[in-house]
């Protein structure tokens, strides 16, 4: 049930999901399923309530995070 802040990217990120699953809008992406988002994707990911849920992401600069709380604490948290 863990939800990531909604956020866009400075380029594209590449999401590559190792154990678990995670919902983002409409679609899942599960162990195996990779994501393919670029600096016009808006999405706010949340983990499946079934298990932990491990990813490797590859991003071509910080995320642009929309809340105003979340950009304060972003240079602190290194995303």
């Amino acid at each position: 049930g863990t939800v990531l802040p909604r956020h866009s990217h400075n380029g594209s990120e590449l999401t590559l999901v190792l154990k678990g699953a995670y919902f983002c809008e409409d679609a899942i992406f599960k162990v195996g399923d990779i994501e393919d988002g670029d600096d016009s994707t808006l999405h706010k990911p949340v983990v499946t309530v079934e298990d932990e849920c491990i990813c490797i992401a590859a991003v071509d600069g910080p995320l642009k995070v929309s809340g105003l709380l979340q950009r304060m604490a972003q240079p602190f948290l290194g995303i």
